[in-house]
């Protein structure tokens, strides 16, 4: 499976992508035939750490686009 990893309005280090691979490369335990995934991380206002938005998107072979 490929990740694609994009950060918004902020600039990710290299532990928080490799984290992301690890736990992402994780849902081919589920399902086998995901393609790739595209992961978009972005804060949300405000300066609390409720703040961190994690954004996934999953090809897979056979669905639909929703």
């Amino acid at each position: 499976m490929k990740i694609n990893i994009k950060a918004l309005k902020f600039r990710a280090k290299k532990e928080l992508k490799e984290y992301v691979n690890e736990k992402v490369s994780k849902l081919s335990r589920f399902d086998d035939s995901i393609i790739s995934a595209d992961v978009t991380l972005m804060l949300e206002g405000g300066n609390i750490p409720e703040n961190k938005i994690c954004e996934i998107r999953l090809v897979v072979p056979g669905m639909m686009n929703l």
